[in-house]
């Protein structure tokens, strides 16, 4: 069976695939290596935000159930 519309029904494929990444491919085409530091810069920075998170949220909860 012939595909219709090549690309097309490739970007289709991909978006399913490749979830988050879909939206970086054009910034990755123009400059990988700039892209690729920022990514590791702010996946570590993004994880420090989390880790904060869950310890704020923690002691919520902790602090809650001794009100209870």
């Amino acid at each position: 069976m012939k595909k219709r519309g090549g690309n097309g029904s490739d970007h289709v494929k991909d978006s399913s695939s490749r979830g988050e990444v879909k939206g970086k491919r054009t910034t990755v085409r123009k400059g990988e290596s700039r892209v690729k530091e920022w990514n590791e810069e702010e996946g570590r920075h993004r994880l420090d935000l989390l880790r904060n998170l869950n310890e704020d949220c923690r002691q919520e909860d902790d602090s809650r159930k001794e009100e209870e």
